[in-house]
């Protein structure tokens, strides 16, 4: 069977981009409110990150961890070493969103943030209408670094 691509992209066209897909809240993109020392995301002040060995307690003990990462998977607290959990599957990195961010993340270095508003042009408010207000030190999964 031949397709006629030209005739495809203008199906595909009509039926699927002609809608736009709304911004989501920021209960979708798991928004979490500032540390409570100030201090932006990271594993070097997570709960779960052993410093150690530069480890984290929900990883493969042999994947490196630096303090300048942080993952969506992060609780501020006081990093110790500490036994990893009797047969616990340990996270996928790349799922994680795990990546390495000198200084942390936080929404007043994202390249989404809109420091005259204090909003996120990457979330809507929680009555889906504008954008969302959001603290300077909080973050989300729409971090993104500033170009």
């Amino acid at each position: 069977m031949r397709t006629d691509r030209k005739k495809l992209a203008v199906f595909a066209d009509r039926a699927n981009f002609q809608t736009t897909v709304p911004l989501p809240t920021l209960a979708d993109v798991l928004y979490a409110k500032p540390s409570p020392d100030g201090s932006r995301k990271q594993c070097a002040n997570c709960m779960m990150w052993m410093p150690e060995g530069r480890q984290c307690a929900i990883m493969a003990s042999s994947y490196l961890v630096p303090g300048d990462a942080i993952c969506g998977y992060h609780v501020f607290g006081v990093p110790k070493d500490h036994e990893r959990a009797a047969g616990m599957v340990p996270i996928d990195p790349a799922m994680s969103g795990f990546e390495q961010v000198r200084g942390g993340t936080s929404c007043d270095n994202c390249a989404q943030y809109d420091s005259k508003g204090s909003t996120c042009h990457a979330v809507v408010g929680a009555d889906g209408s504008g954008n969302a207000r959001v603290a300077a030190r909080g973050c989300c999964t729409r971090w993104r670094a500033r170009a």
